[in-house]
């Protein structure tokens, strides 16, 4: 299935600003699995099924779970739906986040 030419464009943009780049399932929605971080409509704790790219130690997040806290306005899209995350990690602790 080809991308649209704009969705093509939004996608290539995050890949370069994003320092870690994963498909994962949305396991639980308003939830939090590093304790700096509370759980809200913005959180989630998503599993990581393939690492596209990253550090090494973003490459051993691979079947882990790591909270993802959304941008405003957007949702993570129910729990058991999978995405593409193009992410930038700012907290290190029991899991990431």
């Amino acid at each position: 299935m080809a991308l649209s030419r704009t969705l093509s464009s939004t996608a290539s943009r995050l890949g370069r600003e994003a320092r870690f780049v994963f498909t994962g399932e949305v396991e639980t929605e308003a939830a939090s699995s590093l304790s700096a971080v509370s759980a809200g409509p913005s959180t989630a704790v998503v599993w990581v099924e393939r690492v596209h790219r990253g550090t090494p130690v973003l490459y051993a997040q691979l079947r882990q779970p790591v909270t993802v806290i959304f941008p405003e306005g957007s949702a993570p899209g129910g729990s058991g739906s999978h995405s593409v995350f193009f992410t930038n990690p700012v907290l290190y602790g029991e899991t990431l986040g």
